[in-house]
């Protein structure tokens, strides 16, 4: 596993199914990877300050969410908070044969890295 950032990203498109990948780091820098032209950067850049934004105000309502899906009719995202403002988005096609269980050792790792 690449404890870098830009590792997760890299990692988790090569799973199925996943078509865009984003990490923001605590100091709020966002890497970010796109394996389909179905999103543009700017896109992926403003769907992760966005999801963070509602990320952030979820901790307020419940205990410490560890992972939030939205779904839309092509696409899911996951989203994995850090209790150090990092948090990890997967865009993942929404379809009944892919399955968001290959990402679960992704997010695992991703909550239990320090730092990055």
């Amino acid at each position: 596993m690449n404890p870098t950032p830009q590792g997760f990203c890299e990692r988790c498109l090569t799973l199925p199914g996943v078509v865009a990948c984003a990490l923001r780091s605590p100091d709020g820098r966002v890497q970010q990877r796109v394996s389909k032209a179905w999103f543009s950067p700017a896109q992926i850049q403003q769907a992760m300050t966005r999801l963070a934004v509602a990320a952030d105000s979820l901790r307020h309502q419940a205990p410490d969410p560890q992972r939030i899906c939205w779904t839309f009719e092509h696409v899911q995202i996951h989203l994995a908070p850090r209790a150090d403002g990092a948090c990890l988005v997967v865009f993942l096609e929404n379809r009944p044969d892919f399955s968001a269980e290959p990402l679960e050792a992704v997010f695992g790792d991703f909550m239990n890295l320090q730092g990055g």
